[in-house]
């Protein structure tokens, strides 16, 4: 296998400065219009599931790493606070579905574009040849790492 190393470097750089935005940012996100305000422990875990909603309890136990009660718990506090609700699987009722409200998703967009802003900022001393060349590796990056995630746009 090939030396990747800077590219692992990269990976972690990426998620360590993603936590340090939600860190800084999560009580101006939580502040929204929802009936309850969210911890920073549950903007982060929102942010995780959102490339799976609707998705069941397993789900979300899986992508959090939250053991069954804690993910209930977290579910039921989302629920509470207007930001997703349960519905019944209509493929089969046993099973239920934790779905996304529309003040939700834009909440997820409103934190994506302010990591979007975070992210331009880096890349500001960059010139157009290294642009082109980040975006490609990224492309790359994303159809491998995004085939995981079934049929979900990041």
């Amino acid at each position: 296998m090939m030396n990747i190393e800077s590219f692992k470097t990269m990976f972690r750089l990426i998620d360590f400065q993603k936590r340090v935005f939600l860190a800084k940012n999560w009580k101006t996100f939580s502040a929204c219009k929802f009936k309850r305000p969210l911890s920073a422990a549950q903007v982060n875990h929102l942010m995780l599931i959102r490339f799976v909603l609707p998705c069941n309890l397993s789900k979300v136990m899986e992508i959090t790493g939250l053991s069954s009660s804690g993910a209930s718990l977290f579910v039921d506090n989302l629920v509470r606070a207007g930001i997703v609700y349960r519905e019944t699987d209509p493929n089969d009722r046993r099973h239920i579905r934790i779905i996304a409200t529309d003040e939700a998703l834009h909440l997820i967009e409103q934190i994506d574009c302010g990591l979007n802003k975070f992210i331009d900022q880096h890349l500001e001393s960059c010139t157009p040849e290294e642009m082109e060349i980040i975006n490609k590796a990224g492309k790359i990056i994303c159809d491998k790492l995004s085939s995981t995630i079934s049929d979900k746009k990041i």
